[in-house]
């Protein structure tokens, strides 16, 4: 019976040493906070900038920062309620800033920068997308959501200068032959930059999509490897299992 105690054994380690989601695997995008700004015993509604991509049908919400736990104060039950695979959605706190304060020991003081986590998941597995919110807090009872990306983004080209106060175009001479433009290129003033600057790229959710669609087709890869493994295991156990009995019935 040594064959099929192996063969159990190592069916048993297969399943229990299936590897989790790594976190840089997971794709951060803005959430926004509705109302912008308010009182923290006011009712709040987080609205995501995107959908859940499948896998993820369930969202956890939860509030980090001064006074509460480091994992976080769970603020959005494991809910598949109101959830969206092609849209954006918004559900509401289980309660307000202050109630979850006063929850902690000793409470939380809501005094400082919160940060908002809504997290889309399976029923039962890791976070695979997450949307996240920064809340600046007085002290004085009041939140004001804290603006993503302020400012020209890093790495972005300014636009065209302005013209030096003075200077002048260049003035043809009468009777000479305006320049033709070269062939292939624009001809002037035709299709010409404006000076608001290069157009816009794309959005950050149009980035983001492709991203964690090869975040959610990675974990299905892992799955599908992970049941190959655990059949090719199974059919070694059910064939230790057989040969005694037909090495009984040979003899």
């Amino acid at each position: 019976m040594k064959p099929v105690w192996g063969a159990a054994a190592l069916l048993t380690v297969a399943c229990v040493a299936a590897p989790p989601a790594a976190a840089d695997e997971v794709e951060r995008r803005p959430l926004l906070v509705v109302p912008e700004s308010g009182r923290d015993v006011s009712p709040m509604s987080l609205q995501t900038t995107g959908s859940c991509t499948l896998p993820a049908t369930n969202v956890v919400g939860l509030v980090r920062g001064p006074g509460f736990p480091e994992a976080g104060q769970v603020v959005v039950g494991n809910t598949d309620v109101g959830v969206s695979s092609s849209a954006a959605f918004s559900l509401p706190l289980g309660d307000t800033l202050r109630s979850y304060a006063a929850q902690q020991q000793p409470p939380a003081p809501l005094k400082g920068t919160y940060e908002l986590v809504l997290s889309c998941r399976e029923p039962l597995g890791p976070s695979l997308l997450e949307y996240r919110a920064e809340l600046v807090l007085p002290g004085d009872g009041t939140y004001t959501l804290k603006p993503v990306g302020a400012g020209r983004p890093a790495g972005s080209a300014p636009g065209p200068s302005a013209a030096t106060p003075g200077a002048s175009a260049p003035v043809a001479a009468p009777g000479a032959p305006t320049p033709s433009a070269a062939p292939g290129t624009a001809a002037p003033g035709a299709g010409a930059p404006s000076a608001a600057g290069p157009p816009p790229g794309p959005s950050a959710a149009a980035v983001a999509t492709p991203q964690v669609q090869t975040v959610a087709s990675s974990h299905r890869t892992s799955r599908l490897g992970l049941s190959a493994l655990l059949l090719v295991l199974a059919l070694a156990f059910l064939i230790a299992l057989w040969r005694p009995f037909a090495g009984k019935r040979h003899s």
